[in-house]
């Protein structure tokens, strides 16, 4: 009576063994030294064939493995593993592919332990078969998807760069490329970014300039993310070279705001400075003064030496003009032969000094290829907030000075007053 709970828990057990066996795909066996099988469990759901093609024929197995089978399992081909005498005793592993009985090749792990009598006798081999075929073909994709993530990572047109604890793991062509050098030895990593993954902070961009070993630098866009690398946080940076986007826009910016007779700024740039400086000036209480300069008998020379010619001299005043830019805050052409000085912090007789101070420059006659020409400007001045309360009255009053100048015979500054 006492046998039969004993009897009851080990037909639990093994059908709680196969169980496992169908969920998990493992076969296991025993073959004693004719490899005929002594214990069997799994092999049909493993293998795929009828249990009686293993029993009728001991190198049933054989036939099934592959001659792409690796070398490890090339002693499959000639000698099957239970007929071999390991007198050692020890454990051993193989992995073969075989031909499956759904028609399609799988790979098979086996651990096989061979086992001794009391006397020391090999009397057979048992082993556990696993089906690893979903595992090499997630390998496979595995190692594929690496492949294509690093061929991606080393074409990138972008820098990548990993850090991790204040030194470089890793960088890819383009961006040993970016510091001209050889290898990610050559690269200068601003240190500020070597050190991100030891803080707290969220993905942030930046732009920064990068320097070279040979002493030349370029404009880095940086993106920096958080990642990990060996189960542990770095930082991965991407960065875009942006020197010739940075150069171009410069160029944009001065080919906007510059004048492309003279050089000096031209009237936009004017007018947006002006406006910002009245509003600084009126929140400060301090004036903003415009000087408006018109070149005397300048249509003259133009019409009789030709427009090229009026070029030349117009670059030849611009030098004139600039000589007397020290005090204002900036200095353009608004167009033809007109000019304008702005200044800002200023008084009346600061200005008026300036404004003699530009007459003086033209004592001298200009010499154009050879050709002097004694040329005079006529200047008018008006400020911000004493004589105008916008942007326009304020310009359109120093006109009105300078013409008032012109009218008394040119080469002299003329104050803005409400009677003009």
């Amino acid at each position: 009576m006492s046998e039969l709970p004993m009897n009851h828990d080990l037909i639990a057990f093994r059908n709680a063994v196969r169980s496992l066996l169908t969920e998990v795909t493992i076969a296991i066996l025993s073959r004693d030294l004719q490899g005929n099988l002594v214990l069997h469990m799994g092999l049909e759901s493993v293998f795929g064939y009828p249990i009686e093609r293993f029993k009728e024929d001991p190198n049933f197995f054989m036939h099934l493995v592959t001659e792409r089978s690796n070398s490890t399992a090339s002693w499959c081909l000639s000698d099957p593993w239970w007929s071999l005498n390991v007198s050692q005793g020890q454990p051993f592993d193989t992995e073969v592919e075989i031909l499956h009985g759904d028609g399609k090749m799988h790979w098979m792990r086996y651990h096989v332990r061979p086992v001794f009598d009391e006397s020391g006798n090999l009397v057979r081999h048992d082993a556990i078969i696993f089906d690893r075929s979903r595992e090499k073909s997630e390998e496979k994709e595995l190692g594929q998807s690496e492949a294509r993530f690093q061929m991606l990572v080393e074409n990138l047109p972008d820098g990548i760069i990993l850090t991790q604890d204040g030194s470089i793991q890793y960088a890819n062509p383009t961006a040993i490329t970016l510091w001209e050098g050889e290898s990610d030895k050559d690269i200068i990593f601003p240190q500020e970014s070597l050190l991100l993954n030891d803080q707290d902070f969220v993905t942030s961009a930046t732009k920064q300039w990068c320097e070279r070993n040979n002493g030349t630098r370029f404009l880095g866009e940086v993106v920096h993310c958080r990642v990990e690398f060996n189960q542990r946080p770095a930082v991965m940076s991407i960065i875009r070279d942006r020197t010739e986007q940075f150069f171009l826009q410069q160029e944009l910016e001065r080919m906007a705001y510059e004048d492309s007779v003279t050089g000096l700024s031209n009237r936009r740039k004017f007018y947006e400075m002006l406006s910002t400086l009245m509003k600084e000036s009126l929140a400060k209480d301090q004036q903003v003064a415009v000087v408006y300069l018109d070149l005397d008998r300048f249509k003259i020379i133009n019409d009789e030496y030709g427009h090229s010619f009026g070029d030349d001299v117009l670059k030849a005043v611009a030098q004139r003009l600039q000589a007397s830019h020290q005090y204002s805050s900036l200095i353009a052409r608004l167009g033809g032969d007109e000019f304008a000085f702005l200044y800002h912090h200023t008084s009346q007789t600061e200005v008026s000094l300036a404004a003699q101070g530009i007459l003086g420059q033209f004592h001298k006659p200009l010499n154009i290829h050879g050709t002097f020409l004694k040329i005079a400007p006529s200047l008018g001045v008006a400020f911000y907030p004493q004589d105008a309360s916008t942007l326009d009255e304020l310009m359109r009053y120093a006109d009105r000075a300078m013409y008032e100048s012109k009218k008394s015979g040119g080469n002299r500054v003329v104050f803005y007053e409400k009677t003009f």
